[in-house]
C-alpha cells in the first residue's frame, strides 16, 4: 500500500511538471445599451402607495348590462321589491335597451346573484343634472374669504378689494379677515383707519352690505361678513 501511495504521488508530480494547467474561460456577453447598469425594483411600500393612490383616483365604476359577470341576477322592481333570480340574458331582453339600462346595485358572490335595477336613461340624466345644480348652488352659498393685514400696501389692498368685488358680483358671500400679519410691522392708527375706510368704500361700491355684525377689534383681528344687496 505504501508503494502504491508513492507511485500516485510521483505521477501527480510528473503531471504538474509536464502538463500545463487547464484554463477555464467564462464567456462574457456584452450588456445591451438600452439596459441600465443596475435595475432598481420598487419596494413593497412603494407598490402599496402606488396601488392606493390609483384606487383613490379611479373612484367607483358602474357595472351595467353585459358587463355584469353573472348568468343570473335579481332585479328590484318598480315597487322596490326584489324579484326571484332570473337569467341575465332574459332580463336584458325584457326591456327596450336604447331607453334603459340594467345597473348592478349590489355585486353578487358564490352564494347569491347580483342585485340589479332597470334605469331609464332620460330620468337618470335629469337626476344627474339636478344633482349638479344643487352642488353648484351649495358651493355658491359657501362664503369666499379675503384676508388683509393692517399694514398692507396700496397695491395689494387694491388687488384684494377688486377680488372681493368680483366675488360679490357673482353673488357670493364674502368673509373679510383683517389682522396683523406675523413678522410684519405694527400698523399705525392712520393706516388702520385707511384700511377700514377703503374696505367700507369697496363694499358700498359693490352694492353690498354686512349681513352679520362685524366681529373683533380694529388693529387686531376683525371679521366682516358681506353680501350683495338682494341676495
Amino acid at each position: 500500500m505504501k508503494h502504491i501511495r508513492n507511485l500516485l504521488s510521483t505521477s501527480q508530480v510528473l503531471r504538474r511538471v509536464f502538463l500545463p494547467p487547464i484554463e477555464t474561460t467564462r464567456t462574457q456577453f456584452p450588456v445591451p445599451d438600452f439596459l441600465p447598469a443596475r435595475l432598481s425594483l420598487p419596494t413593497r411600500t412603494q407598490l402599496r402607495l402606488n396601488s392606493s393612490s390609483t384606487k383613490k383616483n379611479e373612484g367607483p365604476k358602474q357595472v351595467i348590462d353585459e358587463q355584469i359577470r353573472s348568468n343570473y341576477v335579481r332585479v328590484v322592481n318598480a315597487e322596490g321589491r326584489l324579484e326571484p333570480p332570473e337569467r341575465l340574458k332574459n332580463v336584458l331582453a325584457s326591456f327596450p335597451r336604447p331607453e334603459n339600462f340594467l345597473l348592478q346595485v349590489v355585486p353578487g358572490d358564490h352564494e347569491a346573484p347580483p342585485i340589479c335595477k332597470i334605469i331609464n336613461r332620460r330620468e337618470q340624466n335629469l337626476k344627474d343634472r339636478t344633482k349638479a345644480k344643487e352642488m353648484a348652488a351649495r358651493k355658491r352659498s359657501e362664503p369666499k374669504q379675503v384676508e388683509l393685514n393692517w399694514s398692507i400696501d396700496k397695491h395689494d389692498l387694491s388687488h384684494r378689494l377688486k377680488q372681493m368685488s368680483g366675488f360679490l358680483e357673482k353673488g357670493r358671500k364674502v368673509d373679510i379677515v383683517l389682522k396683523k400679519k406675523r413678522g410684519k410691522r405694527v400698523a399705525s392708527k392712520e393706516e388702520i383707519k385707511h384700511v377700514m375706510d377703503s374696505v367700507k368704500e369697496a363694499i358700498e361700491a359693490a352694492d353690498a352690505v354686512e349681513h352679520k355684525p362685524m366681529d373683533g377689534e380694529p388693529g387686531k383681528e376683525l371679521w366682516m361678513f358681506v353680501k350683495r344687496r338682494g341676495t
